[in-house]
């Protein structure tokens, strides 16, 4: 526990950090659900490569860099049957550059959500996490699940798909491209996931695209900056910054 809480302060630098760790944090919660003071952590092989490969992360260079906000966001995400992980990136000059990386566990709750709930849910949460750095700007989203991409119609929704949608349509989403589990290395790949029935799929499918649709089709920001600009003490403040070149 003293080693996940030391290499958990330097979660944000480690690629996939839940995923990796997930061996190990699951003889914690093992511990502390049964009620045998006697309990020994069973250590097997996945949680020795857990160990390993995070003690090499603790001692390797992250190749990061700040970010540039100039050009726009990148995030690529992946969501598992126990985890999120996200890639804050831009590119621009023919390179790629990472700016950092966030990951956590799903709760029980949320490991009941189906895998193309759980994609939703991965924007989300990396839209709140990564917050500071993406808010008013442009934001292209890279996602292997490919239904966030292709379909079109959108129904009513209510409920937790709502609340998501009133959350994202707060950003500047540009676009959302389907990047295969092949091609997302970074965020890993969702390729294992069982098949699901047609009609079980489209549902789902037709539900998130309703999310999608709602906040692609807004144009808040565009009127909260028209109202910031008939305030008389904000526009004051915007002609400075513009001024100062800011």
């Amino acid at each position: 526990q003293a080693f996940l809480g030391l290499t958990g302060y330097y979660r944000r630098f480690i690629q996939n950090y839940a995923k990796i760790a997930e061996p190990l944090l699951k003889q914690i919660r093992h511990h502390k659900n049964t009620k045998n003071t006697n309990y020994h952590i069973t250590w097997n092989d996945e949680c020795e490569e857990a160990f390993e490969i995070l003690k090499q992360k603790l001692i390797c260079n992250p190749i990061m860099n700040t970010p540039n906000f100039q050009q726009p966001f990148i995030l690529e995400l992946d969501a598992c049957a126990y985890g999120l992980g996200a890639v804050l990136a831009q590119e621009y000059d023919n390179k790629k550059f990472v700016i950092a990386y966030a990951s956590r566990t799903l709760s029980t709750a949320e490991r009941n959500y189906s895998a193309t709930e759980r994609e939703a849910l991965a924007i989300v949460w990396a839209t709140k996490h990564y917050r500071p750095y993406i808010e008013g700007m442009e934001i292209i989203v890279r996602s292997d699940c490919q239904a966030l991409q292709w379909l079109k119609e959108a129904k009513d929704i209510t409920g937790r798909l709502a609340r998501w949608a009133m959350h994202l349509a707060a950003f500047q989403i540009k676009e959302i491209k389907y990047k295969p589990g092949t091609a997302n290395t970074n965020s890993d790949s969702l390729s294992r996931y069982p098949q699901e029935s047609a009609s079980n799929n489209y549902d789902e499918i037709t539900e998130i695209q309703a999310v999608i649709n709602i906040w692609e089709n807004t144009n808040m920001l565009d009127n909260i900056r028209q109202e910031q600009q008939k305030d008389t003490k904000l526009k004051s403040i915007i002609d400075d910054l513009r001024a100062s070149g800011v």
